[in-house]
């Protein structure tokens, strides 16, 4: 007992931050082929391009290929602001083009999230709810996997806990230093994810409920200005990279992702199918235990709200973390469905709330039985909920770490970087490396002259050095493997490459 009472009296936040670290650098030089792994090759080539033609010459655009020859033409990603890209081009010139130095972008803003996430524990709440919250966090598989794969989540989220905790110091504080220094973290954040911007939302109406102060509204209010001013410098940016406001396909990403139209009939779910599947991926990537609690915080909490006709301060904080994790796969229920890791900006409310619910549970059952040492070891508790959550879908997590969905794309991309020049064209014949793997083979490859098509055209030969395709694949017939062995070829590691020239 004295020593988890010396526990929280000794840097138990370096404790965290520590911990955070340990669990993030796990799996660190991995290569990039596991699951929703397309996401670090898919921004870690715009971050190689930024360093192949800097800057200035990308215009800050998010360049996702290079026409062969023509290195000014340049095609663009416009869907997402581009600071995660940027990041980890500077992070790629600093460390390397490793697998490490993509990783460390998103591991620093986790670690910067779980720090102001703590500190809004401790300042509101108390330093116990401040620890295990925390703990909570970082022990699900949820952040485990998520919390370092390069992907807007992560950076988004940890800017967002900075404003967030900048936001309700300054409404208990009332010194207007506070709302200064959200503003940046509102604006970088704003740079690097859309779900950033529903944070002066969620503010103003906070502010409308629960604060009641006309300052206060005033203040949140040229936060949303301030945000239609970043976004509308995203769309003049759009305008300088396509020539138009809502170029690069803007608009159809944005009906695609609502659900709506052509495309995402494609994708066809009901409103059912859409709640049973994140209730699932709820239960999976935050555990059962951890959404127990969370559920019981929300159900006793409702009922003294409606048995009180009051709100706490506290309280508020709690909903306001609800609102912003349920606002984005809400709207973007497209996303949602298709994509586990929408859900990863529920994180703090649940971690929150459970370890409020877990400190409920222990006063109730304290009152029940009349016993204050129910209360006295609380901590210990707290740590045995820890180790539950830490443990309860620990092969799943395992699984996650050691996924490799993409070793073909990855393999072959290192073998063409290695075998052959970056001056020489090269043409892969196979659908599935076509549909799946292009992303990967041309990161690992960094290789802008690959060509990928579903069928051999004979006549296209001619314009290429080298021609690649995996040993089995149904796209070359024995025919046509006949009349290729004419050329020198060579096998790497189940791959036929044959020379043309």
């Amino acid at each position: 007992m004295k020593f988890i009472e010396n526990l929280f009296k000794k840097s138990p936040l370096i404790i965290i931050l520590i911990a955070t670290a340990l669990i993030l650098t796990f799996y660190l030089d991995k290569p990039f082929i596991g699951h929703h792994d397309f996401n670090a090759v898919f921004y870690g080539k715009m971050a190689q391009n930024y360093l192949r033609f800097g800057f200035l010459k990308t215009k800050f655009g998010q360049a996702t290929s290079v026409l062969i020859g023509k290195p000014e033409k340049f095609t663009f990603h416009t869907h997402h602001p581009p600071l995660l890209p940027i990041l980890m081009a500077v992070s790629f010139k600093l460390l390397g083009l490793t697998e490490a130095a993509g990783r460390i972008v998103p591991i620093f803003f986790s670690l910067l999230g779980v720090y102001f996430f703590y500190q809004l524990g401790a300042s509101f709440f108390s330093k116990q709810i401040a620890f295990f919250s925390s703990l909570f966090l970082i022990l699900t598989p949820m952040f485990i996997y998520y919390g370092k794969l390069p992907v807007h989540e992560p950076p988004v989220l940890g800017l967002s806990l900075f404003v967030i905790y900048f936001y309700f110091l300054w409404i208990k504080s009332k010194e207007n230093k506070y709302f200064y220094l959200l503003i940046p973290g509102l604006i970088l954040a704003e740079l690097t994810g859309w779900p950033a911007y529903y944070l002066p939302v969620i503010f103003f109406i906070h502010s409308l409920i629960f604060v009641r102060k006309r300052q206060v509204v005033t203040k949140t209010t040229i936060l949303c200005l301030l945000s239609i001013l970043t976004f509308s410098l995203l769309l003049y940016q759009n305008y300088i990279l396509t020539g138009d406001f809502l170029g690069g396909g803007l608009v159809k990403a944005f009906l695609f992702r609502l659900n709506l139209g052509q495309r995402a009939a494609t994708y066809p779910f009901t409103l059912g199918q859409f709640f049973k599947k994140e209730i699932l991926w709820s239960s999976i990537f935050f555990t059962k235990t951890l959404i127990f609690l969370s559920l019981f915080w929300v159900g006793t909490t409702a009922f003294a709200i409606l048995k009180s006709k009051k709100t706490s301060f506290n309280q508020s904080i709690t909903f306001a973390l609800l609102a912003y994790g349920f606002i984005h796969p809400l709207i973007f229920r497209n996303a949602a469905f298709l994509h586990d890791y929408m859900l990863y900006y529920l994180l703090p409310f649940l971690a929150l709330s459970g370890a409020s619910g877990l400190q409920s549970i222990i006063g109730f059952v304290s009152k029940l039985f009349n016993s204050q040492v129910i209360k006295n070891f609380s901590a210990i508790v707290f740590l045995t909920v820890s180790l539950i959550i830490a443990t309860e879908k620990l092969r799943f997590v395992d699984a996650l770490q050691r996924s490799n969905s993409h070793l073909q794309g990855y393999l072959l991309g290192k073998i063409i970087k290695k075998e052959t020049s970056s001056e020489e064209k090269i043409l892969t014949v196979s659908k599935k490396l076509k549909d799946y793997e292009d992303v990967f083979i041309n990161f690992y490859s960094d290789n802008p002259k690959i060509s990928f098509t579903e069928n051999l055209d004979p006549d296209s030969l001619k314009e290429f050095d080298w021609l690649v395709f995996p040993r089995n694949t149904p796209e070359i017939s024995q025919a046509e493997l006949k009349s290729l062995q004419k050329n020198p070829s060579v096998e790497k590691q189940g791959f036929l490459f044959f020379k043309l020239k």
